[in-house]
């Protein structure tokens, strides 16, 4: 919270610097950075500079917010935007409650106008603050399901113990919400896949147990490309299975389905300062490839 709200109050300090003429402005004491608002704010200008994750490069990308910008008329929304969602993060803070992406889009979709437009701030207001997204109480909707017995969940609030079974996806929590993944120890193999329709056929069959399979296993579908939640999971699978267990995924022979499986292999370029613990380098290609299928 003091990281927000130090944020908070530069971007205060710039906004009365940026409206006191020069000759009227009297000496003014540093801040807690060591600057005078006044070395970074002009008069007339506002100039907001915040991490920016969608450019590809070194992790000190930044986008500026400027207003006025160019006679643009809406240049001030994305300043309103950024200090509405520091808003809501400082309230979930303060009140211990967490939010979701789409609780903060659904309190003012007038402002916001997009889930994507909450989406990025939301993860460049981490990036500028170097924190992960669930130090600011705010989480992702979980999405990605899991199918088979061998996987025990043990959720945080009322000690929930859930163990899946083999012919049913289970959704998957946010980490936060998860005390431990219990993962038992016959389980002989980790298959994720890209569609949930295959998923759901998959898990009709029983496919975790087949009869023609060496043992029994784990399927795991982000429904196209995964959410925060499947890939810890995949990633827990990963670093906590032994290394003679295949975890394998299958996806499109297309630039999505290479792209989906990148995500879960080496990361995101949205989320690359939380790759280190979300990139399952033991993800391997199954299929389906070019050379597959039939001309």
């Amino acid at each position: 919270m003091e990281h927000l709200e130090g944020l908070a109050l530069d971007i205060l300090e710039q906004m009365v610097a940026s409206i006191i003429k020069p000759s009227s402005r009297a000496p003014y004491n540093t801040n807690a950075r060591g600057l005078s608002p006044f070395n970074y704010a002009r008069y007339g200008r506002l100039e907001v500079a915040i991490s920016d994750r969608s450019k590809e490069g070194l992790n000190e990308s930044q986008r500026v917010l400027r207003y006025p910008a160019g006679g643009n008329r809406t240049s001030s929304k994305h300043i309103a935007q950024l200090l509405r969602i520091m808003s809501y993060a400082h309230r979930a803070l303060e009140q211990g409650v967490p939010l979701t992406k789409r609780d903060i889009y659904y309190r003012d979709v007038n402002l916001f106008r997009s889930q994507k437009i909450v989406d990025r701030f939301i993860d460049d207001l981490a990036a500028t603050l170097q924190r992960d997204r669930t130090d600011l109480n705010i989480r992702a909707t979980s999405k990605g399901l899991v199918c088979g017995s061998c996987l025990v969940i043990h959720v945080l609030e009322g000690g929930e113990r859930s163990r899946l079974n083999d012919h049913e996806g289970t959704l998957i929590p946010a980490g936060e919400d998860v005390g431990q993944f219990e993962v038992e120890n016959r389980v002989a193999w980790v298959l994720v896949v890209e569609k949930e329709a295959i998923f759901q056929t998959l898990c009709r069959l029983n496919f975790t147990k087949h009869p023609a399979l060496p043992g029994p296993g784990l399927i795991v579908t982000g429904k196209g490309y995964p959410d925060v939640a499947t890939r810890r999971l995949v990633k827990m699978l990963s670093d906590k299975l032994p290394k003679c267990i295949p975890i394998v995924a299958l996806v499109d022979a297309d630039a999505y389905g290479l792209d989906i499986l990148s995500v879960y292999k080496y990361g995101s370029q949205s989320l690359r300062h939380e790759n280190e613990n979300l990139a399952a380098h033991r993800v391997e290609w199954l299929g389906i490839r070019t050379s597959e299928l039939s001309e």
